[in-house]
């Protein structure tokens, strides 16, 4: 566009340029020539209205894509109900101008640009439905009730899913965490796992782990089957043999060993079910089983020196 003068006026407030094939709809102002070259369409506010395009039913409702009012930038999407002249919108998508993208919110992320955020719509909170092509079945990312995000599953069409339990949650529960991730189902790695820490300069209060030998004379290692109540927990089957230790026998001689179980554990660290199940950090057993060859070790050259006398 070049300015106002050389514009034809067709009707009041639409400015269509001959030379370049670009519309300017709304106020003109300092008819200003759009970026995007030849053959565009601007659309531009009138007085503190922001420029918009409404797309109208033929009975009451419909949509208006609009420009954001305010030195941001960007453009809102809203849906309305109403004949024209008496529309209530409610914006429910915004693109800002450096990319986010919001649903259900207003507000800016703290992730910067190209950012997706998506807003709670009353007590619902705001999730991200993945539908398979069959349309029967997908994934859903949701945020966890104590800050993190939970992923699920489900079976189905669109309006009636059969959701399943988080399967994996990535969550934060302290402001010294650095996040835990807890799932259903194993976790498989082709490669290392490496945990914890082990260096001398972290460590204060050091010292050996005593009677080692007696320790671990007290815990059985055993084979088992599932029960029922594991097959309806964690559909184990029951007619799998497994090999382990009992939970309540390492707490009572080592239980720095000792965790919830996964499965019975709450966002907020509660029990699921109220039983408070138990499972052992066996890695963590490693410490225990070296002292007690130390020990072992020690007896057997006490007993070869004492033949040799």
């Amino acid at each position: 566009m070049t300015n106002a003068a050389t514009l034809s006026r067709v009707p009041q407030y639409l400015y269509p340029n001959p030379t370049n094939g670009n519309i300017l709809i709304g106020s003109i102002g300092a008819a200003p020539s759009p970026l995007g070259g030849s053959s565009t369409v601007v659309v531009r506010g009138i007085g503190t209205n922001p420029g918009g395009v409404q797309y109208h039913n033929s009975v009451s409702g419909g949509g208006l894509i609009s420009g954001i009012t305010g030195s941001t930038g960007g453009m809102a999407f809203s849906v309305y109900s109403g004949a024209i002249g008496s529309e209530v919108y409610t914006e429910e998508m915004r693109i800002t101008s450096n990319g986010n993208l919001l649903l259900n919110t207003t507000a800016t992320p703290v992730g910067g640009g190209a950012t997706v955020v998506v807003g709670s719509v009353g007590t619902n909170p705001g999730g991200v439905e993945l539908v398979a092509a069959s349309n029967n079945g997908g994934g859903l990312i949701l945020p966890a009730a104590a800050g993190g995000i939970q992923f699920y599953t489900f079976t189905g069409a669109a309006g009636s899913e059969t959701y399943s339990a988080a399967l994996l949650s990535l969550t934060k529960p302290g402001t010294n965490a650095t996040g835990n991730l807890a799932m259903s189902g194993n976790i498989t790695a082709t490669l290392e796992i490496t945990a914890y820490f082990s260096d001398m300069r972290l460590k204060d209060n050091v010292r050996p782990i005593t009677n080692a030998m007696d320790k671990v004379s007290a815990i059985n290692g055993v084979y088992y089957n599932p029960n029922q109540v594991a097959e309806d927990l964690l559909n184990e089957s029951r007619t799998s043999t497994k090999v382990g230790l009992i939970a309540q026998e390492v707490e009572a001689v080592m239980p720095q060993v000792i965790r919830a179980a996964p499965f019975d554990i709450n966002p907020d660290g509660t029990s699921k079910s109220g039983e408070h199940y138990k499972t052992v950090q066996y890695e963590k057993l490693v410490p225990l089983l070296v002292e007690a060859i130390k020990e072992l070790d020690a007896r057997v050259a006490k007993l070869e020196a004492n033949q040799k006398i």
